[in-house]
């Protein structure tokens, strides 16, 4: 699959549920109405097709890398004060932890590695997952444990990566993917929750008609 594609479905994905009203509860905890979200996703849409810049540089940036900092510090405006030293280091951990594996495999540093990338997906989910059941602090930490991540194979492969890329197509491919699934996850497990909770009501209401 070529560079861009996989963040282009994961945004066409996310774009389509939430215009068939798939998530409802969406708007409610990003605190933000459906046509900002809708138009979020659209620019970010647009930002990934567009090439790095500058094309000649040795460092280039990719524009469908500033979607995703900018999600990071809205979230960051919801996340309690109390909580920046414990998001620092649950992102800290992440993304060392998912480098080391990244050395540990001599994984190539372009990110498009299929293995790699499943292992931060799942990686990334379970930690995110386990730190808060809110998901503006799931997303949160996504984006801070991948990009730390990057920052460290950027670091230290600079040698390898010239032109050096702020925000590569492969990296943000992996990022979308990330958020991708945990929104969905996220939702999934809380219909999930609810189907369990009213199976349980309706046969407890069965049981006492029975003993009536």
């Amino acid at each position: 699959m070529s560079p861009g594609i996989l963040s282009l479905l994961c945004i066409t994905t996310l774009l389509v549920f939430i215009q068939t009203d798939w998530l409802p509860k969406l708007e409610l905890d990003l605190q933000a109405d459906k046509k900002q979200i809708l138009g979020f996703l659209v620019i970010s849409l647009a930002m990934i097709i567009l090439p790095s810049f500058p094309g000649s540089s040795l460092i280039q940036v990719g524009p469908g890398w500033f979607p995703g900092v900018f999600l990071f510090f809205y979230l960051l405006k919801m996340f309690p004060n109390r909580g920046y030293l414990a998001l620092a280091s649950i992102s800290l951990f992440t993304g060392s932890m998912l480098f080391l594996i990244h050395e540990w495999r001599h994984l190539d540093p372009d990110w498009g590695n299929s293995y790699f990338r499943i292992v931060t997906f799942s990686l990334l989910c379970l930690i995110s997952f386990l730190f808060s059941s809110r998901l503006n602090d799931q997303l949160l930490i996504c984006l801070g444990g991948t990009g730390i991540l990057y920052g460290w194979v950027m670091f230290f492969h600079r040698e390898m990566l010239k032109p050096l890329i702020i925000g590569k197509d492969e990296y943000v491919d992996t990022t979308w993917l990330c958020l991708m699934g945990i929104v969905v996850a996220h939702y999934s497990f809380g219909w999930l929750r609810e189907w369990i909770y009213k199976r349980k009501r309706i046969r407890s209401m069965f049981r006492l008609k029975e003993g009536d």
